[in-house]
């Protein structure tokens, strides 16, 4: 226990006075700071009696800034001064009791550095206090009578005192002991996964009147002798519950990573008391899971691939427990990549160890699968331990779900192009397994129908080409027996090493229409060529041409991006209207033609790309301070370049931005955008003074298809230096936050000032007491009003500027600050104006409140004219 203040069996030359704050009705008052957390259990004082049968109580409150109370924390009961408590030795005492106003015997729980404050209440007569005797002087002061309504109204009651003296009784808080009594003990064993931990708690602050209770407890798990957790950190602090803190004894069920039978694990416990100080960890005690059977999938089946359907399969492993024991329950579960997608039913087995369980598709409830990769459990549990086998990665199976072919896509020749001679059908297809390859594997089916849709044949092909992934079949006049005419075509896909499941649905239907006709050539863009422009000029050659038409496809799909219309100018030529590709497209031209004599042909779909060339970077950057006329330093920037060599329809824009050296380059912000190609130059006219700024340049070009694309940032550094500053030694608020300069010394680096000085005494005006400021004008006081001067900045080459400070008022609601130099506002004056012997300047300030760290850095504006 810790006396803070006298304690009352000790000499008076050990007293520790404690100081004395602001006055209160009938009352001593002194200020404490709580040196630790911990617990105020009592208060107390020593007086002597005057006049009256008076008794004597005092509180504990935490206080304002002033001194005068706030929040009243507990008060002790009133303690009578006899007529016996005369003599000038005859002096009485408070107990520390009845601390807390409810229920009483209660300690108070503080923290470290926390203020607080007590009072000494006097009612029904009159004593003397501050009973201390220093090198033999006593110092006593009389406390009049009386026990105001409301013990903290400072217009209740005067007191005339000097140096009161009282205590705190004070107990430092102590740590919790180690958690006593855990469950499970070293050696305990357990046939579940998740057994429950608990243990007790206990404190030396236990007893009243502090009655220290559990707040928290903390949970670590791991495996016998490794450092690796299972379950702990912040996952595993939990907060007790009521019947938790008055058992004094918590109880957890294990929540942590998966324990898996058959090992020995370790845990231990630390608890926290209310003031969530935590004591030292518990000893480790050691449990067992014991073991369970296991199930091995991955020596079971299903295996492989599976052709047929997954819901007509039965799933097996064999069965095997270190005990013995016959599994007498068993579930599947079926994953994907790291995810569990299907849980099967719980079904009913009978299996010794070393034999296989088996889990018939009917029962297994896993029904159908998509194609893919899969893995498999088998979970069984015995009929004795009832343990259930942990799921274990090493011992599942591992299957695949044959994927069908894929449908075929992009059929060509286009539906409803013409052919004179019998076409070579092309379309896309494959495979999505990785094994089944295309043309050994996967081969095709291609039908032939009339126009009313009667199938004339169906022909296999696997001719493939895997640098395309295209399939072909060459026609000939065997596959139209009806000759000239129109057909229907379509085609579908088969993986022969899948059986039914293998094969594709049908592609949607072509329209062939076989004529005599012109045989279609196209020139340009070749085969699989990569176009630099979202415009090229496409060419065909065709005998006797005399119209055609172009259409572009995206690769694979059936309908036209681009059609041309019919062309007659210049049909063998065609010009790509822009706004239709886009970089890094992929696509298929298709031109019908029209010979002299009005025959109409296809070509095949020519596949090509586009890739734009990425834009050129803007070259002979520059950046430089510069200087405009009249102004006594730089005050500007200056970028400077080389004119753009795209077209001005190619061209979109400069960029220009601006970050501060020490800035990320995210932070960059964009300043300008320039449209004039031939633009190679620009000026940033006022940038902030004072700091190094990095300029940034890029060049925007069109790229086709409404897009831009940008060349790599030139970034250039130009430093600008600050030339005035001023500090800001008091100022004034309104309420929406602006202030106002009141008083301000100038300095100048390197210029020289001179002139009158400001007003020697701060000219602003507050209303607390002993010099300390309000937060706001009091009650009754009317507006303030104060007249400043003003004084001249000298400047050797420049001439002068008159500095005036105007008429400020401090109007009611106004808060009102005397910072006497604790805010200090650093702030570059820029030139607006010149005149023969006057200057103007406009202040950008930079405000730090030192006496106020917590709140940062803000930024304001202000002008002196």
């Amino acid at each position: 226990m810790a006396y803070i203040g006298p304690k009352l069996d000790t000499a008076p030359l050990a007293w520790l006075l404690l100081a004395p704050g602001a006055l209160l009705g009938a009352s001593a008052h002194g200020e404490w700071v709580a040196p630790a957390t911990g617990w105020v259990t009592g208060l107390g004082g020593r007086f002597r009696r005057v006049s009256g049968t008076p008794t004597v109580a005092m509180s504990l409150y935490v206080p304002q800034d002033n001194g005068s109370p706030r929040d009243l924390l507990g008060r002790t009961g009133r303690v009578g001064v006899s007529i016996s408590a005369n003599g000038a030795n005859a002096e009485a005492s408070i107990a520390a009791t009845n601390l807390d106003l409810s229920p009483s015997n209660t300690a108070i729980r503080v923290e470290a550095g926390q203020r607080l404050a007590w009072s000494m209440h006097v009612l029904g007569g009159s004593v003397e206090v501050g009973l201390v005797s220093i090198l033999g002087d006593r110092y006593t002061r009389t406390v009049n009578s009386g026990w105001p309504t409301d013990p903290f109204d400072p217009a209740a009651q005067t007191l005339d005192v000097a140096i009161p003296a009282g205590y705190i009784i004070f107990e430092a808080n102590r740590a919790p002991a180690k958690p006593h009594t855990p469950s499970p003990a070293n050696g305990a064993a357990f046939n579940i996964t998740t057994p429950s931990l608990s243990a007790s708690f206990g404190d030396l602050d236990a007893a009243a009147p502090i009655n220290d209770k559990m707040r928290e407890y903390a949970i670590e798990v791991r495996e016998a002798g490794k450092e690796e957790l299972l379950w702990g950190g912040t996952g595993a602090v939990f907060t007790a519950s009521d019947a938790e803190r008055t058992a004094k004894r918590f109880t957890r069920v294990y929540n942590g990573s998966p324990l898996p039978p058959g090992d020995t694990y370790e845990w231990r416990s630390a608890v926290a008391d209310d003031t969530r100080t935590y004591g030292e960890w518990s000893d480790w005690q050691t449990f067992t899971i014991n073991a369970a059977g296991e199930a091995d999938a991955s020596v079971g089946s299903p295996a492989g691939k599976l052709d047929s359907d997954p819901a007509l399969i039965a799933w097996s492993g064999p069965w095997t427990h270190p005990n013995g024991y016959t599994a007498t329950q068993a579930r599947v579960r079926v994953f994907k990549g790291s995810g569990l997608v299907r849980t099967g039913a719980l079904v009913n087995v009978n299996v010794a160890p070393g034999l296989t369980i088996t889990v018939p598709a009917a029962s297994a409830g896993i029904g159908d699968l998509d194609p893919g990769a899969y893995e498999f459990e088998i979970l069984a549990k015995d009929g004795i331990s009832n343990l259930w086998s942990s799921s274990k990665p090493a011992k599942r199976g591992k299957f695949r779900v044959n994927a069908p072919a894929l449908t075929p896509t992009n059929l060509q020749p286009p539906s409803g192009s013409a052919a004179s001679q019998p076409p070579l059908i092309e379309f896309s297809g494959g495979d999505p397994d990785a094994d089944d390859i295309p043309g050994s594997d996967v081969v095709w089916d291609v039908r032939i129908k009339t126009g009313a849709g009667v199938i004339l044949g169906t022909y296999e092909t696997a001719a493939y080409d895997p640098s395309t992934g295209k399939v072909s079949l060459q026609t000939t006049t065997q596959h139209f027996p009806s000759g000239f005419g129109t057909y229907l075509m379509d085609a579908r896909g088969r993986d022969v090493s899948a059986g039914a499941r293998g094969t594709s649905p049908w592609s949607r239907e072509h329209v062939i229409i076989y004529q005599q006709g012109p045989t279609v050539t196209v020139l340009r863009p070749n085969y699989g060529g990569v176009l630099a422009t979202s415009t090229p000029l496409y060419a065909v050659q065709v005998p006797g041409l005399i119209r055609t038409r172009w259409l572009v496809y995206k690769e694979d799909d059936d309908a036209p991006l681009y059609d041309s219309g019919q062309i007659t100018n210049r049909p063998d030529e065609h010009q790509q209207r822009a706004n239709y590709l886009r970089d890094k497209g992929r696509y298929d031209l298709v031109v019908m033609a029209w010979d002299n004599l009005n025959r109409q042909a296809s070509s095949l779909r020519v596949p090509f790309s586009v890739a734009y060339e990425p834009p050129r970077a803007p070259e002979n950057p520059a950046a430089s301070s510069i200087r405009y006329p009249g102004d006594p330093w730089e005050t500007g920037v200056l970028l400077t370049w080389s004119e753009s060599d795209y077209p001005q329809g190619k061209f979109d824009h400069w960029a220009v931005t601006r970050r501060g050296a020490n800035q990320p380059v995210e932070n960059a912000v964009l300043l300008r955008e320039i449209r004039n190609a031939g633009e190679s130059r620009w000026v940033d006219p006022h940038p902030p003074l004072g700091h190094r700024w990095v300029y940034g340049l890029s060049q925007i070009v069109r790229e086709g298809s409404g897009t831009v694309a940008a060349s790599p940032v030139i970034e250039m550094e130009v430093e600008l230096a600050s030339h005035w500053s001023a500090v800001v030694l008091a100022s004034i608020e309104d309420p929406a936050g602006i202030r106002a300069v009141l008083w301000t010394s100038l300095k100048s680096s390197p210029a020289t000032l001179g002139g009158s000085s400001p007003p020697a005494t701060p000219p602003v005006v507050t209303w607390g007491t002993n010099g300390m400021p309000t937060a706001a004008r009091p009650a009754g006081k009317g507006p303030r009003t104060r007249e400043f001067g003003s004084f001249t900045l000298f400047d050797d080459d420049q001439g002068s500027a008159e500095v005036k400070f105007e008429r400020l008022e401090a109007m009611s609601g106004m808060v009102v600050s005397a910072r006497r130099g604790k805010e200090r506002i650093i702030g570059q004056l820029q030139p607006i104006k010149h005149t023969v012997h006057k200057w103007g300047y406009t202040v950008n300030l930079s405000v730090e409140e030192r006496s106020h760290p917590e709140d940062g850095r803000r930024n304001s504006n202000g002008r002196i004219s």
